[in-house]
């Protein structure tokens, strides 16, 4: 077999320790980013919070969850926060729970021959203050997209190794459930990864990767006991209602509604029609479905959900196609260019519990006028839009693919696919232009370390850990 790395031995960092052995590597990368994590969870202590953190909390300490967000996430918070005893140190466990996973991606793109430059790039990523601010983010998709990142690392390093270790099949039963469930669209993560691991591998030992994942799975979907299942997810009518509200927006041509056909215009009614024309925000669909002073239409019952959005499917989208893709890509260049709206770092979220609450309104910088470096880079994130641009990581995805096909890469080709899937996914349905949503994308340069190097146009698509390097 042919070994992936680079021919000239100066673009890769040496060894240290044995070859195969990822103990040394990540506790290097993990000690290190634990401690630059540190200032800023002195300064953003307890968490970073929004409503549907707020949600999630409130679901922990009830003990009543439901299932209108993903409610994996919620039984995930029980767990780490001992059932709502560790609330105030839970964005702390998370943010180091993130950490370890990132630095084992670290770790197997050194041991695999990474170009420095590489190695040197996903560091000062993730030295960024917009991503220890989304460590230390009650949300779920934090944790899912790196639990995606940790799948696909995990078996790239098992593939080139040739070999499933211990703790391999441990990381994948921890990070297996969270790239399924932790979001809606995990089903077009794991199901797929699933289906091509014969691809990649013998049956020896792409069963040694699927057979954990799958139990795993399985234990986690039986955790869906004694949660409130008469709401479900839906992200299809939040991302139809966005739309919507676009659409309804008078033309020079045509009054308030006028693109929208008779049937979804009698469905919403002519008062709603009207609100959402006044209330249609470009970044957010929160104005039309939950302000009180809008038409509150995440109120409506599920059945009438469901005939909003077959009206639209049926009858408005392709009259209307240019201005639906038109919307869809503004919503996602808001987010590309950093001109979402991020969570705000010093929030006091709606309806949190009383003593997060308090915690955090006694750190606020208004109160604690006290600066420090760590407040500096949050005050940075805050109003500078490109610490949140996604460009550099949707730049390395196309560079990624279009080198995959020159040199015919399977595995790079593979790589990609999952992160594509994903983009068209967000593209299709995000609601808002939210960075966590593309925060896969943001990261892709650190797991695309996991790859290694390539050692010529038709490098073998399996390889060995690298050996010495050449002289």
């Amino acid at each position: 077999m042919t070994s992936l790395r680079w021919q000239r031995p100066w673009l890769s960092l040496p060894m240290v320790g044995r070859p195969d052995s990822l103990l040394l590597p990540w506790l290097a990368s993990f000690l290190l980013l634990a401690v630059y994590l540190v200032p800023f969870w002195i300064e953003l202590r307890p968490g970073v919070f929004s409503d549907d953190s707020a949600t999630y909390l409130h679901q922990v300490l009830t003990g009543r969850l439901e299932n209108a967000k993903p409610y994996f996430f919620a039984r995930f918070l029980q767990l780490t926060s001992l059932d709502g005893n560790l609330l105030q140190r839970l964005a702390l466990v998370l943010a180091l729970i993130g950490i370890a996973l990132l630095a084992r991606i670290l770790a197997i793109g050194w041991r695999l021959g990474a170009p420095w430059w590489l190695l040197a790039l996903a560091v000062l990523l993730l030295l960024n203050p917009y991503v220890q601010v989304m460590l230390q983010y009650i949300q779920n998709d934090v944790l899912f997209c790196i639990g995606i990142g940790s799948v696909l690392a995990e078996t790239l390093w098992c593939v080139r190794r040739q070999r499933v270790g211990v703790d391999s099949m441990l990381l994948i039963v921890a990070c297996a459930p969270m790239a399924l469930l932790f979001r809606q669209n995990g089903l077009l993560f794991l199901p797929p990864w699933l289906l091509t691991l014969p691809l990649l591998a013998p049956a020896a030992l792409w069963s040694r990767l699927a057979l954990p994942a799958l139990a795993a799975c399985a234990l986690a979907l039986g955790t869906i006991a004694g949660v409130d299942t008469s709401t479900t997810v839906n992200s299809r009518f939040p991302a139809v209602i966005h739309v919507i509200a676009g659409l309804a927006r008078p033309e020079q041509t045509q009054d308030v509604g006028g693109n929208l056909s008779p049937t979804t215009r009698a469905l919403l009614g002519e008062k709603a029609v009207r609100q959402l024309a006044v209330a249609y925000d470009p970044r957010y669909w929160d104005y039309v479905g939950f302000v009180p002073t809008g038409p509150r239409l995440a109120a409506l019952d599920e059945q009438r959900k469901t005939e909003i959005v077959r009206s639209f499917i049926r009858n408005d989208l392709w009259p209307n196609l240019p201005a639906v893709v038109a919307i869809r890509t503004q919503l996602f260049l808001n987010i590309l260019l950093g001109r979402d709206m991020p969570p705000e770092p010093y929030g006091v979220a709606r309806d949190i519990p009383a003593g997060l609450a308090y915690a955090k309104f006694r750190n606020h910088p208004v109160v604690r006028p006290a600066r420090s470096p760590a407040a500096v880079a949050v005050e940075a994130y805050r109003h500078e839009p490109a610490l949140r641009s996604q460009l550099l990581g949707l730049a390395g995805l196309v560079a990624l693919t279009l080198c995959g096909l020159w040199r015919r890469e399977r595995l790079a080709l593979w790589f990609a696919g999952f992160f594509w899937v994903q983009v068209a996914a967000v593209f299709l349905l995000m609601p808002a232009a939210d960075s966590r949503y593309l925060f896969l994308l943001y990261l892709f340069p650190v797991f695309a370390v996991a790859l290694g190097g390539w050692s010529h146009p038709r490098a073998a698509d399996h390889a060995v850990v690298p050996g010495p390097r050449p002289r």
